[in-house]
């Protein structure tokens, strides 16, 4: 992919946003309906129209971080055909695990809402709204900041920073491999669409495990 694209303080300036609104949002409280769930709603829809808004106004508009419109096509097809190839091999492995007797379902430790609009919520959040904001900034902004020096730095340095912010408790082994499908992705089709394809498609994937075992 090009490199040099996304610009230092360009970066920042993004860096900045995310960490108001982060800041923002905290001090609101958001009722007694999942709170939680709302603020993070909240803070990932304006860190979204921020990011976008602003990049759109300078130089390179959006187009710096992959959403070159021309590109959309190729960004489409390259999430749909990693998706499906990235879902056959963890199914395969998920299926080893199986006849091992050990179950895959406690490496993706969450707990859903009680409630079917809870879980609709839960879903339009955890994988659409983040998925989309998440890649925006560590593929879109840090990836693409990080790759004038080499694909392997922005890899390991994208993906370390995007495990580490999950805040989870053991090793986030979910969380690096996908940091590595979705950069690997990006770099490939040069369009930011494909990993959020795939970043979308793998966390609905994955709710709709846990919802049908658990539920």
């Amino acid at each position: 992919m090009e490199t040099r694209k996304v610009s230092f303080d360009k970066l920042i300036v993004v860096f900045c946003i995310v960490i108001a609104v982060e800041w923002v949002t905290s001090l609101f409280p958001f009722g007694a309906w999942y709170p939680h769930l709302t603020r993070t709603a909240v803070a990932r829809a304006v860190e979204i129209l921020l990011i976008l808004a602003y990049l759109h106004t300078m130089g390179g508009g959006l187009t710096v971080i992959g959403l070159n419109p021309m590109g959309m096509r190729n960004g489409l097809k390259t999430g749909i055909w990693w998706s499906i190839c990235f879902g056959a091999i963890v199914a395969v492995i998920g299926a080893i695990l199986f006849i091992a007797r050990i179950n895959p379902i406690v490496y993706f430790k969450m707990t859903l809402p009680d409630t079917t609009t809870g879980v609709l919520f839960f879903f339009l959040v955890g994988a659409i709204v983040s998925p989309v904001a998440e890649e925006l900034f560590f593929r879109g902004m840090l990836f693409g900041y990080l790759r004038r020096w080499g694909l392997p730095t922005a890899l390991v340095a994208s993906t370390a920073l995007f495990a580490a912010l999950h805040g989870v408790h053991a090793v986030p082994i979910t969380q690096i491999i996908g940091g590595i499908v979705f950069g690997f992705a990006y770099e490939k089709s040069n369009s930011l669409l494909a990993p959020m394809i795939i970043h979308t498609l793998a966390n609905s994937a994955i709710f709709s495990l846990v919802a049908l075992t658990t539920g």
